[in-house]
């Protein structure tokens, strides 16, 4: 999700659409709840020292930069998500409709950040394959026929 997000913000006119699933749009605001939870330690594991340079994390937070964004987006969020809190993806959302971006938002119910539940996996199948239809055209639906053909 999150390289979802920063892809469009870095080359707006590579992209026609793009999908961002649990995605961090903000990492102020990951690290900081994770250096509440946890100390800091995966702050510093898993994102390194940035933590330590706040502009250069603003630099790299999606939501600081959502004028950028031209492609249209389908922001998922999963309801109960404990890696990143579904509030990222409201946030994002909302920054982008602000903004009159064309995007729309998904919250996937007692969903986790790995899809667990089988019935989010097929709301997101489905929303996915209808999205990129609307977006990208006849290849997706091609890859849809696929899919139900193999199932």
């Amino acid at each position: 999700g999150y390289a979802t997000l920063m892809d469009v913000v870095h080359e707006p006119r590579l992209y026609k659409c793009g999908v961002s699933l649990n995605g961090v749009a903000d990492l102020l605001l990951l690290i900081e709840r994770y250096e509440k939870s946890i100390g800091g330690r995966f702050s510093t594991r898993f994102i390194g020292q940035l933590w330590e340079n706040q502009a250069s994390l603003r630099r790299s937070s999606p939501i600081n930069s959502v004028s950028l964004i031209e492609a249209p987006l389908m922001i998922v969020a999963s309801e109960s998500d404990l890696v990143v809190l579904p509030r990222q993806s409201r946030r994002i959302y909302n920054a982008l409709r602000k903004s009159n971006n064309p995007v729309e938002f998904i919250e996937l119910p007692q969903g986790d950040h790995f899809l667990s539940r089988e019935e989010n996996r097929q709301s997101f199948a489905q929303a996915l394959l209808r999205f990129l239809d609307e977006h990208l055209g006849k290849p997706q639906q091609q890859l849809a026929q696929a899919i139900s053909s193999s199932q």
